[in-house]
């Protein structure tokens, strides 16, 4: 039987767009386009032509294109499946339906990007929100029936893993190389905390020092920070902790808080996006309050507080690999006999 040939468009080549990739390319022929996500109006155009001239010249060849994000980069790539009736699936990620004017973050800050990501999720043929929180937001931009909530995932953890009675470390993990990202990711509120608890070991990994080193001379000397690290050795960090911090003002999903929970961390999280999902037990929420946060972590370090006893049966039952990969191969697959478009 001849495989179904498959273009892969993404920005950033991120371990949700890896795994992806590897989901794909176990039943399917799988071609990658990056789009380079340069900054500026000249850089942005020629990008968009070196695209515009790689689909003129290509598209026939494929079945099925798959995109990652809604922003200026999937804008052609809906347009010319659109144009030539091939199915298009679009995941939609969170930045993409996003906007926090006092961070200037999210796609609709912009008003082309916004543009482009509202027409790309208008006109795709199936929009694959992360989460059911996202899909929310893709619905009142759309205002189209052609979603599909099909979860991220994460690979599961072996099962030699330290209980979080044996664990002594408070961790959050994250990609903090602005201040921009400090204040998304919530990383102040993770300071301000470990200040509280100054009889706690807290760690961060994923902070980029060279570029915010004026941020860390207030930093507790219980906080220690860490740079960005390869995903392969996020376990040993993980295997540390006992409770793992998620305090961001915006996030999808959180792939760094299911990976920490089925490593044997109690998740914290605040009441945003996906994360609510992800934990799926209220009492791992928390307020955007360190006050607040700190006497949870007193109360879990005491024993007092059960939260996150079942959240790692969740995530095996919700996000695994094996869920993510079959929900995309069946839509994939059953668009082989028929057009999906409205």
């Amino acid at each position: 039987m001849k495989l179904k040939k498959v273009l892969l468009v993404y920005p950033v080549w991120s371990v949700f767009v890896q795994t992806d990739y590897e989901i794909l390319s176990t039943r399917y022929k799988v071609s990658k386009y990056h789009f380079r996500p340069l900054k500026g109006g000249f850089s942005v155009l020629t990008e968009l032509i070196r695209q515009f001239f790689y689909l003129i010249f290509n598209i026939w060849r494929y079945d099925v294109v798959f995109i990652w994000f809604a922003d200026q980069h999937s804008f052609l790539p809906v347009l010319f499946s659109k144009l030539t009736r091939k199915n298009s699936f679009l995941v939609i990620g969170g930045y993409d339906v996003c906007r926090i004017p006092d961070f200037n973050y999210g796609v609709f800050c912009s008003q082309i990007r916004g543009f482009m990501a509202s027409w790309s999720m208008k006109n795709s043929t199936v929009n694959l929100p992360v989460s059911t929180n996202v899909a929310r937001k893709v619905a009142a931009i759309s205002h189209k029936k052609n979603l599909r909530v099909v979860y991220n995932c994460v690979k599961i953890a072996p099962p030699e893993i330290k209980t979080p009675e044996q664990k002594t470390e408070i961790l959050t993990v994250a990609l903090i190389d602005s201040e921009r990202t400090y204040y998304i990711k919530g990383l102040d509120l993770f300071v301000e905390t470990a200040r509280l608890l100054p009889q706690f070991n807290f760690v961060v990994v994923g902070f980029d020092s060279t570029k915010l080193n004026h941020l860390t001379a207030n930093f507790p000397d219980n906080l220690k920070i860490t740079g960005e690290t390869q995903h392969r050795d996020l376990p040993e960090f993980y295997y540390r902790a006992k409770i793992y911090c998620q305090l961001s003002r915006s996030e999808s999903f959180g792939i760094a808080l299911a990976e920490a929970i089925l490593h044997g961390c109690i998740p914290l999280v605040s009441n945003e996006g996906g994360m609510p999902e992800v934990v799926g037990d209220n009492n791992c929420i928390v307020n955007k309050n360190p006050v607040e946060i700190s006497d949870k972590i007193r109360r879990v370090f005491s024993g007092d507080d059960k939260s996150g006893r079942f959240a790692a049966q969740r995530v095996k039952e919700y996000f695994s690999f094996d869920q993510r990969s079959s929900a995309l191969s069946a839509l994939i697959s059953n668009s082989k006999n028929q057009k999906l478009h409205n």
